[in-house]
């Protein structure tokens, strides 16, 4: 799944690419909880999330002042997705919570 992603330039890679390859790993593990490909597919979903985070960081300097993150899955994935919350949460340039809703969301705004 993720080799299609890997295939094309970083810079030519769409949300609607990384959506496409994140839900296909979750249908997966929600389809099939003990199937012995769940646990990689919720690995590879957090590693998915893991790499649009450092794409954020190369977003970060487009986003207009009020601009919404929304980051998924951060509670159920706390040790890729940790850094990413704990790192929001401590730019003073952001506004960023997590909220224990589902497998949890990280919600920033960008202040300036």
């Amino acid at each position: 799944m993720r080799e299609a992603l890997n295939g094309r330039p970083p810079t030519e890679r769409t949300r609607r690419d990384y959506q496409r390859v994140l839900n296909a790993y979750r249908s997966v593990y929600y389809g099939a909880p003990t199937s012995s490909k769940a646990d990689p597919s919720a690995v590879a979903v957090a590693e998915t999330l893991v790499e649009m985070g450092r794409r954020f960081e190369l977003a970060r300097e487009k986003l207009e002042p009020g601009a919404l993150v929304v980051a998924d899955n951060v509670l159920s994935h706390p040790d890729p997705l940790a850094r990413y919350s704990a790192s929001r949460q401590a730019d003073p340039t952001l506004v960023s919570v997590t909220v224990p809703l589902d497998r949890g969301l990280e919600l920033t705004v960008v202040l300036r």
